[in-house]
């Protein structure tokens, strides 16, 4: 499973989506409970724009480990992504709770782009030293 998820690791450097997914399928197969595996076959799909699959994925990261932090702050990517600002704050909040270095992550990341401008967004995701 380690190998099939470092394979879908390299082929998604190479932008090579739908084989890096092939992959991580792969390494499910062999190892249901890889939540690092779907964790990054949810990232892969986010690329391909399969938002709702991405989800899904991202969703069972979390299932087989509910202190996922980065499972968790991408699902709030997606839902960023496809402008739902209610379900991306809902999980941008659960990120922050568990990490507060997604406050920084989130100013800074392009998925967030559609809420940079939000007043709920700049406030749940201000510095608090400044």
């Amino acid at each position: 499973a380690f190998a099939w998820n470092n394979k879908g690791v390299a082929l998604e450097k190479l932008e090579k989506y739908p084989e890096a997914i092939a992959a991580y399928d792969k390494a499910i197969e062999i190892d249901p409970k890889y939540a690092f595996a779907w964790n990054n076959k949810g990232v892969a799909l986010e690329k391909l724009e399969k938002y709702p699959e991405a989800i899904s994925a991202f969703g069972k990261a979390i299932e087989i480990n509910p202190e996922y932090n980065s499972a968790i702050f991408n699902i709030a990517c997606v839902y960023a992504l496809q402008g739902d600002k209610s379900e991306a704050l809902k999980y941008l909040v659960k990120a922050i709770e568990k990490d507060s270095k997604y406050r920084k992550d989130a100013r800074e990341d392009d998925d967030f782009k559609s809420l940079y401008n939000d007043n709920d967004f700049k406030s749940l995701t201000a510095d608090p030293e400044e």
